[in-house]
């Protein structure tokens, strides 16, 4: 399995380096593979990474708090670390095919 980009460098625009930084600063070492920003352009992109985050929720890496990983016109997926409780969102409209993204979540 592929692992989520994790380094700064990797980071699509506009997700730069202090974003990362912050994003980092509230993950602990289990759920910082997840910290970066991913972009979702097709049908493939959503396909790996729902099997990434499906396969980390079942490993027990990540709970759904709110939503679910099933194909629909509008993906809304919330999810949290098990151990540090840091949030994550996957977000994708595939009804008009606009793509969408998995991004950690704005600290609440």
């Amino acid at each position: 399995m592929k692992t989520f980009l994790t380094t700064p460098s990797q980071l699509p625009p506009p997700v730069n380096r202090i974003h990362y930084l912050a994003y980092r600063s509230a993950m602990c070492a289990q759920c910082d593979q997840f910290a970066s920003e991913i972009r979702i352009n097709y049908p493939s992109d959503w396909k790996r990474i729902q099997n990434q985050v499906a396969s980390a929720v079942a490993s027990d890496l990540l709970a759904i708090y709110k939503g679910d990983l099933q194909w629909s016109d509008d993906i809304e997926c919330d999810l949290r670390c098990t151990v540090c409780g840091a949030t994550f969102q996957l977000r994708c409209e595939t009804y008009h095919g606009s793509g969408g993204t998995w991004s950690p979540a704005a600290n609440e």
